[in-house]
C-alpha cells in the first residue's frame, strides 16, 4: 500500500471546464442519510417545488426501468467469473503460462472461436454510451461520437493483433517445455496462418512494439473517456476501457522480461516508473475518475436537485465490473497471493473462505451479508463491489460475519476492513466470537494494525469539487489465535462510518505483527459444526 504522496499525479489539463457544483452541506447530508433511513424512499436534496421533487423521483423510476427491461453486455457478462478465472491463472513462475488479456479479449470479443465483426465490436462498446445518452436525453456531440468510433476501430484491430501475438507466443512457450497447448478454451481464437512462420526473434520484437503502441493508444483512451466534459456520458466506457488495459498492463508484469523489455522499462528507474506502479497508478485515477463520472450522471438526472441520498449508480449493473478492477493491481494483492470474492455466505449463514486449489489465499466477502441485521446504502462501492454497511451509532449489534474454512483448523487470522469514515475520529470495537479484542481507528498506533488509504466511491459531492483523493481508510489486523479454531465470528461495533469491504485470510505462520488472544470457542452454536471435517 502506498503513502498519499503517491496520489498527486493527476493529469491537470483534465481539471477544465469542470461543472460548477452547488454543494450540499454535510447537515443536510446527515439529515437525508436519516431521513432516508427511516422512510426508505430516496431524499433529494435542494431548493425543488413540490411538482419538481415529483418529476425528478419519475425521470429516476423510469431509468431505472429502462435498465431492468434492456439487459446489454455490461450487465448480461459474468464479471466475477471471468475476472476470477484471470486471477486463479497467476503465474506461478513455471512451465504453465496463461495471460489474463488472452482470457479477457476472448470472452469478450470472440465467439465460437473467431474474432466478433467491426461491426458487433462498435455496437458493444457504443451500446455502453448510448443507454445513458437515452436516460439523460442528452447526445455527444458528433465530433466526440466520431473520435470514440474511430478509437473503437484501433482498439479492436490492435487488440485482435496483440492478442494473436500473445497466443502465439504462449503456445510456443508450451511447445519448449514439452506440452501440448489446449485448443479447447472457449476464449481461444487460432491465430492466422502468415504469423505461425515467424521466428522468434520476430515474434517477439512485434510483442515489443504493439505493446509499446497499444499501451500508449489505451492510456491516450483512459484520458478521453475520463474528460470532464463527458463525464456524465462516458463512466462505462471508461470501466470497460480499464478493463482492458488492466489486464493488459498486469500480463505485462509477469512477461515483459520474456517479451525482452530491459529490467529499468520493467521495474523502473530513477524518473522512469515501472510497469507495476503504473498498473497501481491508473487504478487509483480510475477509481477517483470514475466516481466524477457517476456523480456527473446523478447530477444530470436529479437536475435541479444538488445532491441526494442514496446516490445513484451508473448503470447496467456497472459496479460488478467497476469492484473487480482493484483485485487486478499488483501492489494491492500481491502476485502469489491472489483475491477471490465470496459473495454469498453457505446455508448455515457461514462464510466459507476456501479455494481447493489454494492458489487465492486472500477471501474478500460482501459486508451486506451480514448475520445480524444491519443497514446497508443501496450504493454500491465502485471499488470492492458491495453495498457500503452501516457501522450502526453506539449499538451493540454491528455487522457481523461468522467465517470457516470448510472443514479446516486454522491458528492465524488476518482481517482486512476498508471503512468510509464519516465522522473524523470514529473507533470501532473488534470482537472475535463475542469478545473484544482491539479498538480500531483510523489514527496510526502501536496496536499492531496496518493502516493506510484506500479509495472508495466518492460520495459527497465535495470530494470531487476539493479533489480529495482518499475516501476511506483500511486497517489490517492480524490474530494467533493460540489454538485451532474452525470458526470464529468477527462483528465491528462503532460510532458510525460505512464498511465498504471485509478481507480475510489464513497464513500458515504468525508474523511479528500479530496479536495473540484468548477468545472462547463457540462450538455449542448450532451455526459452528460439532463434528469439523478434519483436515491437515
Amino acid at each position: 500500500m502506498l503513502s498519499k504522496k503517491h496520489h498527486h499525479h493527476h493529469h491537470h489539463h483534465k481539471h477544465e471546464h469542470v461543472p460548477h457544483i452547488k454543494k450540499a452541506t454535510a447537515q443536510q447530508m446527515k439529515e437525508a442519510r436519516e431521513k432516508y433511513l427511516k422512510e426508505g424512499k430516496r431524499v433529494l436534496i435542494g431548493d425543488l417545488t413540490d411538482a419538481q421533487r415529483e418529476a425528478i423521483h419519475q425521470r429516476i423510476e423510469s431509468v431505472e426501468k429502462m435498465q431492468q427491461k434492456d439487459g446489454d453486455f455490461l450487465s448480461s457478462t459474468d464479471w466475477g467469473n471471468i475476472i476470477g478465472l484471470v486471477l486463479s491463472f497467476t503465474p506461478y513462475v513455471g512451465s504453465f503460462l496463461k495471460v489474463g488479456f488472452g482470457i479477457i479479449w476472448g470472452k469478450i470479443f470472440s465467439t465460437d472461436g473467431k474474432y466478433i465483426t467491426q461491426d458487433q465490436f462498435q455496437s458493444e462498446m457504443a451500446s455502453l454510451y448510448q443507454k445513458i445518452e437515452t436516460m439523460l436525453n442528452e447526445k455527444l456531440e458528433d465530433s466526440e461520437m466520431n473520435r470514440c468510433m474511430a478509437m473503437f476501430i484501433d482498439c479492436q484491430n490492435r487488440g485482435n493483433n496483440f492478442n494473436d501475438l500473445l497466443t502465439l507466443f504462449v503456445d510456443r512457450h508450451h511447445a519448449k517445455v514439452g506440452m501440448v497447448p489446449n485448443k479447447n478454451v472457449d476464449y481461444r481464437v487460432e491465430p492466422p496462418a502468415h504469423l505461425l512462420e515467424l521466428d522468434d526473434d520476430t515474434l517477439l520484437q512485434m510483442i515489443r512494439t504493439q505493446f509499446l503502441a497499444y499501451r500508449d493508444f489505451l492510456e491516450g483512451a483512459l484520458i478521453n473517456f475520463s474528460q470532464p466534459l463527458y463525464a456524465h456520458i462516458l463512466g462505462s466506457l471508461y470501466g470497460m476501457t480499464m478493463l482492458i488495459y488492466s489486464n493488459f498492463m498486469r500480463d505485462a508484469c509477469f512477461q515483459a522480461s520474456a517479451w525482452g523489455f530491459p529490467s529499468d522499462y520493467i521495474y523502473g528507474s530513477g524518473d522512469v516508473k515501472g510497469i507495476q506502479q503504473t498498473l497501481h497508478d491508473k487504478t487509483q485515477d480510475f477509481h477517483y475518475y470514475l466516481a466524477r463520472c457517476n456523480l456527473y450522471y446523478e447530477l444530470q438526472l436529479i437536475k435541479p436537485a444538488v445532491a441526494c441520498h442514496p446516490a445513484i449508480n451508473l448503470p447496467d449493473d456497472g459496479y460488478k465490473l467497476f469492484g473487480q478492477i482493484n483485485n487486478l493491481d499488483l501492489f494491492e494483492y500481491y502476485w502469489s497471493t491472489p483475491l477471490k470474492c465470496i459473495d454469498n455466505p453457505d446455508s448455515n449463514g457461514n462464510f466459507q473462505c476456501f479455494e481447493p486449489t489454494g492458489v487465492c489465499k486472500i477471501f474478500k466477502i460482501d459486508p451486506s451479508k451480514s448475520s445480524n441485521p444491519i443497514n446497508a446504502d443501496p450504493h454500491f462501492d465502485t471499488v470492492s463491489g458491495y453495498k457500503p454497511t452501516y457501522i450502526p451509532f453506539m449499538a451493540n449489534s454491528g455487522p457481523k460475519y461468522t467465517l470457516q474454512r470448510s472443514g479446516n483448523f486454522f491458528v492465524y487470522l488476518t482481517v482486512t476492513f476498508a471503512i468510509y469514515d464519516t465522522r473524523i475520529g470514529s473507533e470501532w470495537d473488534l470482537l472475535l466470537n463475542g469478545k473484544k479484542v482491539l479498538t480500531l481507528n483510523t489514527t496510526p498506533a502501536d496496536d499492531g494494525c496496518l493502516r493506510g488509504p484506500r479509495m472508495s466511491y466518492y460520495y459527497e459531492e465535495w470530494m470531487v469539487s476539493y479533489q480529495q483523493q482518499q475516501a476511506s481508510t483500511y486497517i489490517t489486523c492480524k490474530f494467533d489465535l493460540q489454538d485451532y479454531f474452525y470458526s470464529v465470528d468477527v462483528q465491528l461495533n462503532g460510532n458510525g462510518g460505512l464498511l465498504n469491504s471485509v478481507e480475510v485470510s489464513y497464513p500458515n505462520y504468525p508474523g511479528k505483527d500479530f496479536v495473540k488472544v484468548n477468545i472462547p470457542k463457540l462450538e455449542g452454536n448450532l451455526s459452528h459444526p460439532k463434528k469439523p471435517v478434519q483436515k491437515f
